[in-house]
């Protein structure tokens, strides 16, 4: 017989395989942090241009809004929009079902259905005269 484990006992390859992700996250997030530019190392290219812009240009005093509402003004509009379109999908999914009462003017519908099926049925071009219009009209 196999031995059943306690229902409050974790199984031991379970503590083995968190302690190896914990240690290679660890050690992915500290290689990183070890690469990181110091404070007197050149900007990157993007942080030039956008040092370079943001005053002359577009009369920003901060880089980062240049970046963002300048130089990628567009695709933040986009990102924006698909924003709003999720929140806005997300509302219409997510409300509640409304109780159904009909559609709006079934009756007349009908009535105009039938008078109009029965003029085509006896005259194949029923429709055309204008001495059967007033059966079109509402009532």
């Amino acid at each position: 017989m196999t031995a059943q484990p306690s229902p409050g006992h974790e199984p031991h390859h379970r503590t083995v395989l968190g302690a190896v992700l914990t240690a290679g996250t660890a050690v992915v997030r500290a290689v990183g942090y070890l690469r990181l530019p110091r404070e007197h190392a050149a900007l990157p290219a993007v942080a030039r241009y956008a040092m370079e812009v943001a005053l002359p240009t577009w009369k920003l005093t901060e880089p980062v809004n240049e970046v963002v509402y300048g130089t990628r003004g567009f695709d933040t509009f986009g990102e924006t929009f698909l924003l709003l379109a999720a929140v806005i999908s997300v509302i219409l999914i997510a409300r509640p079902r409304e109780a159904r009462r009909g559609y709006f003017g079934e009756e007349t519908a009908l009535i105009i259905g039938t008078e109009a099926l029965g003029l085509v049925l006896r005259s194949g071009t029923g429709l055309a005269d204008p001495r059967r219009l007033h059966l079109f009209r509402s009532r």
